[in-house]
């Protein structure tokens, strides 16, 4: 079991709220919705949580992690309305782009 950045505790399978700053645009923050795949400590004990990187399309399913501080905890409902709107904007830029 890992808490995030409020003291709400979860563990593999559990969904959280992860934040993503693309580099160079400090005022632009994405928010995404994952599922947490596994949990582990580092060298200085801290939480780190994995999960499947969503973008780019051709990095998709990759693992990537954060600390567990940075998260919020989530439901699954929120996972599965971002997953949809995640699959609508990706047949949308199919379109633009084809």
């Amino acid at each position: 079991m890992a808490v995030d950045q409020y003291g709400n505790s979860f563990g593999v399978g559990d969904y959280v709220l992860i934040t993503e700053v693309p580099s160079g645009l400090p005022y632009f923050a994405m928010i995404s919705v994952v599922r947490v795949e596994k949990i582990e400590k580092n060298n200085h004990q801290k939480d780190i949580v994995y999960f499947e990187r969503w973008y780019p399309i051709e990095q998709r399913g990759e693992l990537i992690y954060r600390q567990a501080d940075d998260c919020v905890v989530t439901t699954e409902h929120n996972y599965l309305v971002s997953l949809k709107r995640r699959d609508e904007w990706d047949k949308e830029e199919a379109k633009e782009n084809g």
